[in-house]
């Protein structure tokens, strides 16, 4: 219902990626049927632009981990030490969850018939700026620029891997179920079924409305432990530790978008090939 947005700035200062899609389709069908005589100033500040948010995004990088200790320090002072022993089992429990998830698509893959070194040749750069920087929207350039190396068609990876970045988040649905399990077992609430179905359904509904920056997954929590009638108090136990799992989550998102592209792909050539020896 709100693809195409009443505001493009809204959309973009909000994160509203499947509109900024919109947007961007709308202004380069413009730029493409105007001269570039006409266009080039537009397109030098854009680029400007780009290069200003790039420079803002190392300094905050270099300051990231002087706020992850301080989340950390205030979740021991307010809770105790004891806490720290949960946190940790939360922890390795998330990321075996996602390594599972990650050996899931590359199983799929291999029975698929795709090569893994192109693949991972291809996307490999934007893995690790998805594990580094927890955004998977700050690795969709480089995953767009690696595709062809992958084995992807421009036309194809240009629609496939932007709208997977939109909807697709699997670390946003793994960790929204944790959350809430973790709050659950750490206030003494019985897992129901009901509540496991308040979870799950609001955990994937979440997922698709999850912003691409860092720590929106924690912000979007409130959400999940509201449907499912959970103290929101378990919000700020999580908070300390997010960013040390941010990353992992992010790099499951960028790892499923690419690889269920590439398996487009793989789909479309099969078809092709098909259709080729029938005509022969």
């Amino acid at each position: 219902m709100s693809i195409v947005p009443s505001n493009p700035f809204e959309a973009l200062a909000t994160g509203n990626l499947l509109q900024v899609i919109v947007i961007s389709v709308l202004v380069g069908t413009a730029i493409n049927l105007m001269k570039e005589e006409q266009t080039r100033p537009f397109l030098n500040v854009v680029e400007s632009m780009y290069e200003i948010v790039q420079k803002i995004l190392q300094l905050v990088l270099k300051i990231a981990p002087y706020g992850v200790f301080a989340l950390i320090t205030s979740v021991v002072a307010t809770q105790g030490f004891g806490i720290i022993g949960n946190l940790a089992i939360y922890m390795l429990g998330l990321i075996l969850a996602i390594i599972l998830m990650m050996g899931l698509y590359v199983l799929i893959l291999f029975f698929a018939g795709v090569k893994p070194k192109p693949f991972f040749q291809g996307f490999g750069s934007a893995f690790t700026l998805a594990f580094g920087t927890a955004s998977s929207n700050a690795a969709l350039p480089l995953a767009l620029n690696g595709a062809k190396k992958a084995g992807l068609q421009s036309d194809l990876s240009g629609f496939a891997i932007p709208f997977g970045t939109a909807l697709k988040r699997d670390g946003a649905g793994i960790l929204q179920g944790f959350n809430a399990i973790f709050v659950a077992q750490l206030f003494g609430v019985d897992l129901t079924t009901g509540l496991v179905m308040a979870v799950f359904l609001s955990a994937l509904l979440v997922s698709f409305s999850t912003a691409g920056v860092p720590g929106a997954g924690i912000i979007m929590m409130t959400t999940v432990l509201s449907a499912a009638n959970l103290p929101l108090e378990g919000i700020a136990i999580v908070a300390g530790i997010d960013r040390v799992t941010e990353g992992f989550r992010t790099l499951l998102n960028v790892f499923g978008n690419t690889a269920n592209a590439r398996l487009l792909q793989q789909w479309e050539n099969r078809r092709d090939s098909k259709n080729k020896n029938q005509e022969a």
